[in-house]
């Protein structure tokens, strides 16, 4: 469920970090194990504010990209669905493991901008459409003919969201791969 983060912490989907912060803290107090609390509600207390207190992390789980337990496992998967099988190919070529990892991060990434921008010109067009057919929008087949287009639209923009989303993970798992190389 995307709003259990905020369910959770009993704040608002637009809270502010100082309201999420301060609910936080006094979740904390209730549930801590070692004052009598609940230690699986202290787990999932401490989950919602390591997404919810990082922006990145929350823009992605807001969009439903990263879903609840899983925001470590989404740059593993990442990792592995990438890299792996392309490292074991390259990894007698010489270059290091972070040049490897590195380039296969952009390849991909390149990939993923080269589709979000085909996808938000077809939804740019659509909407052209949209826009002129609204004049003949008086007639039955007029109204279906747009809504068919506006169904697409939306569906286009869920697209956009889900590989901006993924291209945002691909920027963070860069900044990972170099941490660890």
């Amino acid at each position: 469920m995307i709003n259990e983060y905020y369910n959770t912490l009993e704040v608002d989907k637009t809270a502010t970090l100082d309201e999420i912060k301060k609910s936080y803290k006094s979740k904390v107090k209730e549930h801590h194990p070692d004052k009598g609390g609940n230690e699986d509600l202290f787990k999932k207390v401490q989950k919602a504010y390591d997404v919810l207190k990082d922006e990145q992390k929350r823009s992605l789980y807001d969009s439903g990209t990263i879903l609840e337990d899983n925001v470590e496992e989404q740059i593993i998967d990442i990792f592995t669905d990438i890299l792996l099988p392309e490292m074991v190919d390259n990894i007698n070529s010489g270059a290091s493991m972070l040049d490897i990892v590195l380039y296969y991060l952009t390849q991909e990434e390149n990939k993923l901008k080269q589709n979000l921008s085909e996808l938000i010109w077809s939804k740019d067009s659509i909407t052209e459409i949209i826009s002129y057919s609204d004049v003949n929008s008086k007639s039955k087949i007029g109204k279906k003919i747009i809504d068919n287009f506006t169904n697409k639209k939306n569906e286009l923009t869920i697209q956009i969201n889900k590989i901006s989303n993924r291209i945002s993970l691909i920027i963070e798992s860069k900044k990972i791969a170099k941490k660890i190389f």
